[in-house]
């Protein structure tokens, strides 16, 4: 039926990741006749890498063995993890030994103009469901189409993902306590974490709370500045408004214009320097991971006074019961906004490819138009049919009770490929779905902030040609990564005119002109 071969991190040539699966309710039989081929042949046998699994003891996951059925192939996998493929991707790529299928893997747009990938726009026709996720969503068709219009990978859109990222939440038990509201604005935030500091909100008789907390260490080079759950949720209060782009830039009256550079920036890193001097933040922000983090907020008692995170539930698990979601906060020039994207949470690029080692191209799309069954994609994303999802009395999807002793998304990284899958889900098909789950809650939490999105302000997805993209990638990783060491700096011993000017002027020295002139470039292709 299936080979699987689980790559150990010595292989200097693992193969990636590539599933194929997928489930249009057709039958094996008429799913092999629409590609001309009668399924009395047997399955056709195609090789993928696949990653974005967290647990190899469960794999295959069974909706993979139900589509690759139904599409009558049979497929060896490599499983790789996701760490081993971000550092062979190269090597493998280069190799020219390759799976007919990457699947599930995280590629960049650099991986996917090798030349190791098979241009899929000629045999759109043959996948009604992948054409009907491009058709009908221009950000998936710009995502996955190459500068030279040529599709070499196809982008993924699971279900019930939001348009902004993590949550700002407030201990209530502690405002209670204290007789207090929740903050509305930057000082009266300021003013509460100072009593959250002073004032023994859990009653404990030691000085032990933190006001808020967060990490550093698991975000990523953009991430800090333009997500919710390290710092971003400060910045928008200032007028910073970076929808969770690794260009740092802000749309300004149709002008993409660099943030970190201007004084609306300066002053929210200010106002960051003064939480960490009057120690309301937690200074473990910048060596704390996510289980570091976590511990502190399910801690007995509880000791951190706010946070942010992608649910309440995901950081602070039982202890979730004790905070409220609270409002963007109002900055001293009357801001309040909150970061959002068409694309960054919704859309993840380049989830499948098909190589160009492929024998049989048409049962590989074949398969591939399988797994972009919206059914199906939500088994894929979440957890397969009687273990994670199933069908309610009415027939519309719906989530499982999860099992005691794990968090719902504990459960669904188990037994699912996670938000990586190469999969789409539409509009209609994500309000059918029904259930308890910490993943409908999200939901519901982007709508209460999408009352402050600043949507004109978003810098599109750009797909830029290969020589473009590599001087891009070479100024963009040295400036952010100046921006964000700079941060760290001004954040912990603060910022004088001369360390700001300073700042500004290696910037500019690094080549911000002209990384500004192919994002306005960019900007200016797709707007």
């Amino acid at each position: 039926m299936k080979k699987i071969r689980v790559l150990a991190v010595v292989l200097a040539l693992a193969m990636i990741c590539s599933v194929l699966a997928g489930c249009d309710g057709t039958t094996a039989s008429s799913a092999a006749s629409a590609s001309g081929m009668s399924a009395d042949d047997g399955p056709v046998k195609l090789t993928a890498y696949i990653s974005h699994i967290s647990d190899t003891e469960r794999f295959p996951l069974p909706i993979l063995d139900e589509l690759a059925e139904k599409a009558n192939v049979e497929i060896e996998w490599t499983v790789m993890s996701m760490p081993d493929w971000r550092t062979q991707k190269s090597v493998i790529l280069a190799s020219g030994e390759l799976p007919d299928l990457i699947f599930g893997c995280a590629m960049t747009d650099v991986d996917v103009n090798t030349g190791s990938f098979i241009d899929l726009k000629p045999y759109l026709d043959d996948a009604p469901n992948i054409k009907r996720f491009l058709d009908e969503n221009s950000d998936a068709m710009n995502m996955a189409t190459d500068a030279d219009g040529a599709i070499y990978a196809l982008p993924g859109q699971p279900a019930l993902r939001p348009y902004s990222g993590d949550v700002l939440y407030v201990n209530q038990v502690w405002l209670d306590n204290l007789g207090m509201e929740a903050p509305t604005t930057t000082e009266e935030f300021f003013d509460m974490l100072v009593r959250f500091r002073d004032e023994d909100p859990n009653g404990n008789g030691i000085q032990d709370e933190v006001g808020f907390s967060g990490y550093a260490g698991g975000g990523g080079t953009a991430s800090v500045l333009s997500t919710a759950g390290e710092l971003g949720w400060v910045f928008p209060a200032f007028g910073v408004v970076m929808n969770h782009s690794d260009t740092y830039c802000m749309v300004k009256d149709g002008v993409p214009e660099f943030q970190p550079i201007t004084d609306n920036y300066r002053a929210a890193v200010e106002y960051i320097n003064r939480l960490w001097d009057e120690n309301l933040m937690d200074h473990e922000f910048w060596t704390l991971d996510f289980n570091g983090c976590a511990a502190k907020y399910r801690s007995d008692p509880l000791t951190v006074g706010v946070g942010s995170g992608w649910s309440i539930a995901t950081n602070c698990g039982e202890n979730a019961q004790y905070y409220t979601m609270i409002e963007p906060l109002e900055g001293p020039n009357g801001d309040k906004y909150w970061n959002s994207s068409d694309y960054f949470y919704k859309l993840n690029d380049n989830r499948v490819g098909i190589t160009t080692s492929c024998k049989n191209v048409e049962a590989a799309i074949r398969f591939l138009d399988a797994c972009y069954d919206e059914y199906a994609g939500l088994q894929l994303a979440y957890g397969s049919e009687d273990v994670v999802v199933g069908k309610d009395d009415n027939g519309n999807p719906t989530f499982l009770e999860t099992p005691e002793g794990y968090t719902d998304d504990e459960w669904t990284m188990m037994n699912s490929m996670g938000v990586g899958a190469p999969t789409w889900c539409s509009p209609e098909f994500e309000a059918s779905i029904t259930g308890d789950n910490t993943n409908l809650e999200k939901l519901n939490a982007d709508k209460f902030y999408s009352e402050w999105f600043l949507e004109d302000s978003r810098m599109p997805y750009i797909t830029y040609d290969n020589d473009t993209l590599s001087e891009l990638s070479i100024l963009q990783t040295d400036i952010n990564e100046y921006v964000l060491q700079s941060l760290a700096t001004f954040i912990t011993e603060g910022v004088t005119d001369e360390s700001w000017d300073a700042y500004v002027q290696q910037i500019q020295a690094m080549g911000l002109d002209r990384l500004m002139e192919i994002y306005t470039e960019g900007y200016n292709s797709v707007a």
